[in-house]
This record gives structure tokens, sequence and C-alpha cells, in this order.
């Protein structure tokens, strides 16, 4: 492997994180699924640092690290969804969020970019913070009023990236059809 397929690497490693963080939340195991889940976290900022610093940017790396970040936000939402440290409507507006994403991106004839728009960054930064938050608070205990805030942010940044990208969809199918 040389070096410019480190951020690929990356996000491969933040993929196979999400089977020992979901082991041991459901474990009961907090603590060091709140660090694991930090370090994949901060993976992320990582790849896209070396991959942007370095032009290591492929069309591989562009799939698979959003993948990843999905992969593991979803899972770490169903299972502290499971758990009962989140409202099962949070789990269920962040899976379907994300469900509306990859069916626009896969859909054939109106492409969506993989390039993230602000409010999705936004959103991603919000949905990272409110996995931590929460096992932070099942770990060591936590201001509920900051992780209810938490929670509200990051719905509104979900529901919001989420009816972006279907309305950029909207605008691009609209587009299509009256120019053909």
């Amino acid at each position: 492997m040389t070096l410019q397929h480190l951020p690929n690497a990356i996000s491969i490693a933040r993929l196979l994180l999400v089977v020992p963080v979901t082991l041991w939340l459901l474990d009961g195991q907090y603590e060091p699924a709140l660090w694991l889940f930090v370090v994949a976290g901060c993976s992320d900022a990582l790849d896209g640092f070396f991959a942007r610093r370095f032009g290591w940017q492929t069309r591989v790396g562009a799939l698979l690290d959003p993948a990843a970040d999905k992969v593991l936000l979803v899972a770490a939402f169903f299972t502290i969804g499971w758990l009962g440290l989140v409202p099962w409507w949070l789990v269920w507006t962040v899976f379907a969020r994300d469900v509306i994403i990859v069916a626009l991106y896969w859909h054939r004839r109106v492409p969506v970019s993989a390039e993230p728009t602000t409010i999705s960054k936004l959103n991603t930064f919000a949905q990272t913070g409110c996995v931590v938050l929460v096992v932070y608070d099942a770990a060591f205990g936590a201001n509920r009023v900051l992780i209810d805030s938490w929670i509200a942010v990051t719905l509104l940044t979900t529901v919001f990236s989420g009816l972006l990208y279907l309305g950029l969809w909207v605008r691009r199918e609209t587009q299509l059809r009256s120019a053909a």
C-alpha cells in the first residue's frame, strides 16, 4: 500500500470500528465504546485532511468516506436507541435522512453529488456530538439540558439537510424535464 491509499485505509478502519463500538455499547461498556467512537469520529477528519492536503482523492474514497460515516452513525444511533438512551423518533429521522440521500445518489437519471453540503457537514458534527454526549452521559453522567438541547439541534440539522438534498434533487429533475 502506498501513502496515497492512506485516506481509504482510514475509512476502512472506521468501518471496522463499528463492530466493537456496537458490541461494547450493547454490553454496557460505555467508556471504551465512547473512546473508540471518538477515535472513529476523528478519523473522519483525518482521512479528509490527508486526501485534500496531498491530493490523494479517489473515486473509491469519495464513496467510502461518506459510507463509513453513515454506517458508523446509523449503527450508533440504532444501538443507543435500542438501549433507550435516545428517543426512537430521532433514530428513525437519522436513518430516513440517510436512506433519502443514498436513494437520491443512486438514482441513475439525476445524480446527486457525493460532495457534502455545509449543512450536511454540520449535521454530521451534530450527530457525532449527540452520540458522544449520550454515551458520555451513560458512562459518567452529564447535564440533561445540554443533551436534550443537542438532540434538538441534531433533529433540526438532520431534517433540514435531508430536505435540502431532496430539494436539490427535485430541482435537477425539474431542469432535466424542462430541457427534454
